[in-house]
């Protein structure tokens, strides 16, 4: 194979790896927030009974408008201060960065549905993935998925991650 063949190969790959991280766009989070701008958020397949009280629909809905309304601002300073602090010693306010203009192609997060949840442990910590439909704008996608990744803190919970996807996952 020539060295021309292998360099083409190679920014094939590359493409394809950048354009999967883009879709997938994964930016990590963890606490307070506060803006203005509204997003809907409705709370209507399951309640999830098993979660944590301080998990209730009130919480659960309250958590995806605020980390909608931080994605769709796309400030990274914004989104690396709602870490964990078990999170921000493994990224970097760069990471952040890096990941929000990746997923700048995504759009704005309209709307949001709670669907599901999974439990999953974060070392000896219970966790739960946070399930939820979107519908997005001003992006290739029209719908897709957050998933809110969560500690449990015993009477409070700490946020790991959220993902964005663009698509049916």
């Amino acid at each position: 194979m020539s060295v021309d063949r292998s360099n083409t190969l190679l920014a094939i790959i590359l493409v394809i790896c950048a354009l999967n991280l883009l879709m997938t766009g994964i930016v990590w989070l963890d606490r307070g927030w506060n803006s203005t701008r509204p997003v809907t958020i409705n709370q209507t397949v399951s309640e999830a009974s098993d979660l944590p009280d301080y998990l209730d629909a009130d919480e659960r809905k309250r958590l995806a408008e605020r980390l909608a309304v931080v994605f769709n601002e796309g400030d990274a300073s914004e989104i690396y201060a709602v870490f964990d602090e078990l999170v921000k010693t493994k990224i970097s306010l760069e990471d952040v960065s890096e990941s929000l203009k990746e997923m700048a192609v995504l759009g704005t997060v309209e709307r949001c549905v709670y669907t599901h949840y999974e439990s999953q442990t974060y070392g000896s910590f219970p966790a739960y993935v946070l399930h939820y439909s979107v519908s997005l704008s001003g992006g290739p996608f029209k719908t897709g998925t957050l998933d809110i990744t969560v500690i449990d803190r015993g009477n409070t919970y700490g946020i790991l991650a959220f993902n964005v996807f663009g698509g049916t996952r």
